[in-house]
């Protein structure tokens, strides 16, 4: 008996999820730690921080974010996938924006 696969292989979408996951990870660099350190020397000598101190606080800021994924994680879950990537996109520009200031 021949098996049938459901999917024509015309439907593979896997190449599209990899250019799409790359390129997402790419537009997270200025929130992520490689997008950052570009900048460390920059905001540590005009806040008037030490290194040691700068990344005190960044180490704080990283632990209180993840503490906070899972309340964000059901909130997605609560109003929608698309609702939210809107808020939490108008969020981080203004965070960037914020920061440039």
């Amino acid at each position: 008996m021949k098996v049938v696969s459901p999917r024509s292989s015309s439907s593979f979408y896997g190449w599209w999820i990899v250019i799409l996951a790359s390129l997402t990870g790419a537009l997270t660099a200025p929130g992520q730690s490689i997008g950052v350190a570009v900048f460390r020397n920059p905001m540590t000598h005009s806040l008037g921080l030490t290194d040691t101190s700068f990344s005190i606080t960044y180490t704080c800021g990283t632990l209180v974010a993840s503490f906070i994924l899972p309340f964000i994680g059901r909130w997605i879950d609560k109003v929608g996938v698309r609702f939210a990537a809107t808020v939490i996109g108008g969020v981080f520009a203004f965070s960037i924006l914020h920061m440039s200031t």
